[in-house]
Order: structure tokens, then sequence, then C-alpha cells
């Protein structure tokens, strides 16, 4: 009887309790290790791929230091310099002006001979 099940393989119905049990362990067994040996395969590709792609892959050695403040533009600087620029151009404009108006004013005014 035996032999009979062997040769029907392991899916044969068995009228043994014990031997039932043995199967389902058997086949719960083949399909963990099946199971198993794909994700081994799986890893082993992604470690491929991995080992394959580290030229391709860049990463920071050290993160960039941000500056405590900035060195240009000298902000103060350059407004102290549009300020003293401005003024002088002012006054350079109002002493133009008014060296010009007295200039024609004198030239316009008859001569007074005595």
């Amino acid at each position: 009887m035996r032999s009979r099940n062997k040769s029907l393989g392991a899916k044969s119905v068995s009228s043994d309790p014990e031997e039932q049990v043995l199967i389902i362990d058997y086949d719960f067994a083949q399909k963990q290790y099946q199971s198993l040996l794909a994700k081994k395969a799986e890893a082993d590709l992604t470690v491929i791929m991995n080992n394959s792609a580290v030229g391709e892959r860049m990463f920071p050695l050290q993160a960039a230091d941000l500056p405590d403040a900035s060195s240009f533009p000298n902000r103060l600087l350059f407004a102290a310099i549009g300020a003293g620029t401005g003024l002088a151009l002012g006054v350079a404009l109002v002493a133009w002006t008014k060296l010009r108006s007295e200039a024609i004013q004198a030239e316009t005014e008859p001569v007074n001979l005595p």
C-alpha cells in the first residue's frame, strides 16, 4: 500500500494521519524554500545592480557651511558712498545753477558808464 502511495506522489491521499501531516509539512517547506530562493535571487540582482552603479551616484562629502555675513556687497559702505556722491552732485548742481544765473543776469543788465 505504501509503495502505491509513493508512486502516486506527495499529493496522494493517505489514510495515516501522521503521513498526511508530514506531506502537508513537506509541501509547506517546499513553498517556503521556493519563496526564500526567489528572494535571494532578487537580493543578488539588487547587489549586482548597486555595485555596477557605484560610479554613477555622487554624494556630498561634507555639507556646505553658510557664511555668517556677506563679504560683498557691503551695504553700509554702498549707502555711504551713494549718499556722499548724491550730496556732492547736489551741491555742485546748485553752485553751477547759481553761478550760471548770475552770469546770465550780468550779461543782460545794461552797462552803466560814468
